[in-house]
């Protein structure tokens, strides 16, 4: 894959709406795009918690361990799909709306598919085609 094609690729994957971006989205239709805010650094950290130490030993310690990839992914399955029920599920009387939190967006976005993909293909492939050691994420 070029560069041309893998620029694409990553444009079309962060355009595609997730769960994070789902959750985002509710918020900011909810309480508005100010009171919003307060979740981007949440959202930031759970990608960094997953991309910075899977692009530094990921591949080797999911080689050593092949049965960790299907815990991560039956884990991340399962949470975008309590996520997905909740978000579909009727607002009960009691409750005006679903308030999203920082916890659940964290949450969220470390067991999101797209972070997964980032810190596994994204960053440790290009780094090494770029000759780049994995220490210098650090």
């Amino acid at each position: 894959m070029g560069p041309a094609e893998f620029t694409l690729a990553i444009w079309a994957l962060l355009l595609t709406p997730g769960p994070t971006n789902t959750l985002l989205a509710l918020s900011g239709a909810q309480r508005g795009v100010r009171a919003s805010l307060p979740l981007i650094p949440a959202e930031l950290c759970g990608y960094l918690l997953v991309i910075l130490p899977l692009s530094a030993g990921g591949p080797l310690l999911l080689t050593s361990f092949p049965v960790l990839a299907t815990v991560i992914k039956l884990s991340a399955a399962a949470w975008v799909m309590y996520l997905a029920m909740r978000l579909w599920q009727p607002v009960l009387a009691s409750r005006a709306s679903y308030d999203v939190t920082a916890r659940q967006v964290f949450c969220t976005t470390l067991l999101n598919p797209k972070a997964l993909i980032f810190g596994l293909e994204s960053v440790l492939i290009r780094l090494n085609r770029l000759g780049i050691p994995k220490v210098a994420l650090l």
